[in-house]
């Protein structure tokens, strides 16, 4: 380079040539790490550097004008890997929910310097950890109870201010399927007892009627309603139907006898009574006396 200076200063027609030299090259520098370290695989190529008549490095663009050099990769470290531990992918969990194992192969494996995998006996690579060929997971894929929100407090009442409740309760995967594996032990209730207004209720008697003959055996009825405690209003008699019911009528007998004369028939149905031969019961021959006796008196 000494000898390009001195040229320039004693020479000066070699200074007006060296004015036509171009002032940046391209040149071909060290070579790259080569791309893998043993096998058929690995190639480097010279780097390219722009640089100045002086040989410092420039940017590129500094050379643009110039014909590029082509710089083309070179097989390098052509050469038998190491035996090494190959694996496969990881299977799915064996447990579709809850746990399980995955597995994967695990083999000993060489990359020789044609470029060709082989299978070497586990003992080739036993200088090296071996990889697990298992491994412990969790599906969260599990089923679970799914239950609606409680339905309104309108059951059958159970006491004077309890009824119950109701709501759905389903066994479902994640993504909503319907499913029959749920844990039944850990099943939510679907029926709850609650509190209800409408269970505040009783039955509410009323007087007894006359007996339904004047003498004898006969029947007497009476009126049974339904009715809310706090309000006093007379409900429907299915919202009493929980509670048992007091009787509506009752056997009763009158004593009000003043001999044959008051013999008489107390419903329309004695000629049917007497047809059938009823008057044997004391109950139809009371209701039926006139009738009845009519019978005594052809025999």
């Amino acid at each position: 380079m000494a000898s390009d200076l001195e040229e320039l200063i004693f020479n000066p027609a070699a200074s007006h040539s060296a004015e036509n030299r171009p002032k940046y090259s391209w040149r071909l520098g060290d070579w790259t790490t080569c791309s893998s370290s043993c096998g058929s695989r690995g190639t480097h190529l010279r780097r390219v550097r722009c640089v100045s008549v002086l040989g410092k490095d420039v940017p590129p663009s500094m050379c643009q004008h110039r014909p590029k050099p082509l710089s083309s990769p070179v097989p390098c470290n052509t050469q038998d890997c190491p035996p090494r531990w190959a694996v496969s992918e990881w299977s799915k969990c064996s447990a579709s929910c809850g746990e399980g194992v995955k597995s994967r192969q695990v083999v000993c494996q060489q990359l020789d310097a044609r470029g060709t995998t082989r299978t070497l006996p586990a003992r080739a690579c036993e200088g090296t950890p071996r990889p697990a060929p298992t491994h412990n997971c969790t599906s969260h894929n599990c089923p679970i109870w799914v239950t609606s929100p409680w339905g309104k407090c309108s059951g059958r009442c159970l006491s004077p201010s309890s009824t119950v409740q109701k709501r759905s309760v389903l066994c479902q995967h994640l993504n909503g399927t319907s499913h029959s594996d749920c844990d039944q032990s850990r099943r939510p209730p679907s029926v709850r007892n609650c509190s209800s207004d409408l269970c505040s209720v009783q039955w509410h008697p009323g007087p007894w009627g006359g007996c339904s003959v004047p003498c004898g055996s006969g029947f007497q009825s009476r009126r049974v309603d339904c009715v809310h405690l706090r309000t006093g209003r007379t409900l429907a008699q299915q919202h009493c139907a929980w509670i048992q019911r007091p009787p509506t009528w009752q056997h009763c007998s009158s004593n009000n006898c003043t001999g044959q004369g008051e013999c008489r028939d107390n419903t329309q149905y004695c000629s049917v009574v007497r047809k059938l031969s009823l008057c044997h019961s004391p109950m139809y021959k009371h209701r039926c006396c006139q009738s009845c006796s009519q019978d005594v008196d052809s025999t």
